[in-house]
């Protein structure tokens, strides 16, 4: 597993030789590099990197989600992560207990009109929305199956950890403590307007939580989401900032050493540090063993022909 975004920003100040520390001649506190500024490189590094592996593997990052169908309802929104907004691979549509059945995309101007229902044969994908054709005839729950590429998470330190909530499903208002584990709250930048919570290993468990308000002094959080099915927070759970984010870089471990290497470049580039070139050249080096790597994972198995397809190999078995 990848490291935690804390401990990933610790290896970053040793590496590029800015910590905080007291300075032995003049017993001065000198501060360091920030740890947002960090955080803040570490996520310019994920997007570059998803382009990386999205040229060279572009099938690695699917994943597939369920919307319900409502009846006489034409419009569906896309869930939150789909990459680029638009990246969707196939929809399908229950038109039995476990049996989906692939719906064709169809051009704009294939529009049906909004008073013709029956069982959808096709969709029209409009920005993050999928309009059905024709209106559904029916509700019914996880009517539509999406199959798509979907958005590294961004990534950020633990902020608090949780103690109490009103509700594990449907939270609006949930307790952190500031000093079990976790790093400070919020710093001078105040609350954020969305948080994620996650798990001790970063899996998010709970994504888009709106934040209205925060107490500092009592560490309570005033929210409101609307959390999918199976959604759930727990005692115990970290809560980190960003409508869909994680402590953890949700990456292959084999990608960790590109993350460092671009933050530490980005560091340099920022103040002028003599040291820019070669952490370039390091950049590269770890820009091409990720694109070796991953395509290489990506391959897919291919059949050995056979001379004559009559005659049955003996395996000598």
């Amino acid at each position: 597993m990848v490291d935690r975004i804390d401990q990933l920003a610790s290896k970053i100040r040793r590496y590029t030789g800015t910590q905080s520390y007291v300075d032995s001649a003049t017993g001065v506190s000198q501060v360091g590099l920030q740890t947002q500024s960090i955080v803040d490189s570490l996520n310019e590094a994920l997007q570059s990197l998803h382009a990386i592996i999205y040229n060279v593997a572009p099938g690695f990052f699917i994943k597939t989600d369920n919307i319900d169908v409502v009846l006489n309802t034409e419009q569906y929104t896309l869930p939150d992560d789909v990459y680029l907004v638009t990246s969707v691979l196939l929809v399908e549509y229950l038109y039995s207990t476990g049996n989906y059945i692939p719906l064709k995309k169809n051009a704009k101007n294939k529009r049906a009109p909004t008073n013709v229902t029956g069982i959808p044969y096709g969709y029209i994908q409009h920005y993050n929305k999928l309009l059905l054709n024709p209106l559904p005839s029916q509700s019914i729950t996880d009517g539509l199956r999406v199959t798509y590429e979907y958005t590294i998470p961004e990534v950020d330190i633990r902020r608090g950890k949780i103690s109490a909530y009103d509700s594990a499903s449907n939270p609006t208002s949930i307790t952190i403590t500031e000093n079990t584990g976790a790093n400070l709250a919020f710093g001078s930048d105040g609350p954020p307007e969305y948080i994620s919570v996650v798990d001790k290993d970063g899996t998010i468990q709970m994504d888009s939580i709106f934040v209205s308000s925060y107490s500092s002094s009592s560490g309570v959080l005033t929210v409101s989401v609307s959390a999918s099915a199976g959604e759930a927070i727990a005692a115990g759970d970290y809560v980190v900032v960003g409508k869909y984010a994680s402590s953890h870089p949700q990456i292959p471990i084999m990608c960790q050493q590109y993350l460092i290497d671009s933050a530490i470049y980005n560091i340099y580039n920022s103040i002028g540090h003599p040291a820019l070139a070669g952490a370039a050249e390091r950049l590269i080096a770890s820009s091409k063993k990720v694109a070796e790597n991953m395509a290489d994972a990506q391959r897919d198995i291919f059949p050995i022909p056979r001379a004559n397809d009559m005659v049955d190999i003996d395996y000598g078995i």
